[in-house]
């Protein structure tokens, strides 16, 4: 979702009270999503209104994916169940790969009493995929962490800012 919201760019949005409508947004994660989107939106410059009758502006937002695909491979042995024990064995991984892929596809739609004022679709994939031999870990593609330490540098960057009031 940070990686669809660094390409938003609405700028007539700014200085404009503005309704945003999620009604045909669905998926994972909506809470975060919708938060995310609605902070993006008044970073803008927008008002953020309870009402569409007191907005100048009604935003749409519909998701056509918000999802994460999760494929795994094991050659070795699967945790086993023991009878009379509330553990299972350990897995014994000879080979094994995980690959996670996440994307993001949002349609914004905004109009002003009906009539037409902008339209985009945004969209952003980040893919994870790792392997282990016995118990050697290697990566060979890490995007989503990527976007976890990018996130957490502008944490450390607002923080470092506010402490010593310079930007």
């Amino acid at each position: 979702m940070d990686r669809v919201l660094e390409k938003f760019d609405m700028p007539m949005l700014k200085g404009r009270n503005v309704f945003m409508d999620f009604s045909n947004f669905q998926g994972t994660d909506v809470g975060y999503a919708t938060v995310a989107l609605r902070a993006k939106v008044a970073q803008t410059g927008a008002t953020l209104v309870t009402s569409a009758d007191k907005a100048d502006y009604v935003m749409e937002v519909a998701s056509g994916a918000l999802a994460m695909e999760h494929k795994s491979g094991l050659v070795g042995l699967p945790p086993l169940p023991v009878p009379q024990a509330g553990l299972p064995t350990p897995e014994v991984p000879f080979y094994k790969s995980i690959e996670q892929t996440a994307i993001v596809k949002l349609l914004v739609f905004v109009h002003a009493k009906g009539q037409f004022v902008a339209a985009d679709q945004y969209y952003a994939k980040s893919d994870r995929d790792e392997g282990f031999i016995l118990w050697y870990r290697f990566q060979r593609e890490d995007d989503i962490r990527e976007g976890w330490d990018r996130a957490d540098m502008k944490l450390t960057r607002k923080a470092a800012e506010s402490v010593t009031g310079s930007k």
